[in-house]
């Protein structure tokens, strides 16, 4: 499998750890429960187009890597805790990557932004592809 499609099945920062949001989603105003219908009835889930200003696909893409590495080590960690002990290594887990991902120049919500532009945009995942190898 490639590292671009493990990409694609990444979580979001916010999602990487489930119960522990990032702050800045926290707070952020609540979404509509359904996205609107389309002509036929069906709901529309498409995502707004996201445009990369000059370095964020290399900034992504370095990133991408810190996150997966910090998520990797944290996995087996909490994994194997329980009770306050898994809470604190989630949160922990969370913070180094949030830091992880502004180390780069990139705020979470611009990370989370273009994640789901390389999920859905076939040019914004071949720009990011090229700094992943």
């Amino acid at each position: 499998m490639s590292f671009l499609s493990n990409l694609k099945r990444l979580p979001a920062v916010a999602l990487l750890f489930a119960s522990l949001p990032v702050a800045a989603q926290a707070t952020a105003p609540s979404q509509p429960s359904a996205p609107p219908a389309g002509a036929h009835g069906m709901p529309q889930a498409q995502a707004p187009k996201v445009h990369l200003k000059s370095g964020e696909a290399k900034q992504f893409a370095s990133a991408v890597k810190k996150v997966q590495g910090i998520r990797q080590d944290y996995s087996s960690k909490i994994k194997s805790a329980s009770g306050d002990k898994k809470i604190a290594l989630e949160r922990k887990g969370q913070q180094k990557m949030v830091a992880a991902v502004k180390s780069e120049g990139l705020s979470a919500d611009r990370y989370n932004q273009i994640l789901m532009a390389v999920r859905t945009d076939p040019t914004v995942a071949q720009r990011v592809k090229k700094y992943l190898h």
